[in-house]
């Protein structure tokens, strides 16, 4: 259906499956990276695109293993100007240059072969 893997794979989706670890060796867990607001203030670009590129090969050994579809509702790259609206940890900030390079990191980090 959906799967969020906004600071990793998220096992709580309603599309990714985790087993537990004495099912048959299949992946029972994920790595949890920092909300995406703190690893964004490092302004560190490869950081992004590692994050993005484990986040990636997590997702596929899951599809493999027919746990999970290929389709992740992430970057959140809406700009969190209002504090009203809530879950603002979900994206970059309120800079839209971090933001935006946030997210062109980020996005060809998941659509490329990291190795």
């Amino acid at each position: 259906w959906w799967n969020e893997a906004l600071h990793g794979l998220s096992c709580s989706s309603p599309g990714v499956t985790c087993w537990p670890k004495e099912d048959h060796g299949l992946p029972s867990s994920t790595t949890s990276f920092p909300q995406v607001v703190t690893t964004s203030m490092s302004f560190n670009r490869s950081r992004f695109a590692a994050i993005a590129a484990a986040v990636s090969t997590e997702a596929r050994a899951f599809a493999n293993q027919g746990q999970a579809r290929l389709t992740f509702w992430t970057p959140n790259v809406n700009i969190f100007r209002d504090p009203r609206w809530g879950r603002g940890q979900e994206t970059p900030g309120e800079d839209p240059y971090l933001t935006s390079e946030y997210a062109s990191v980020y996005v060809p980090g998941l659509q490329e072969d990291a190795a």
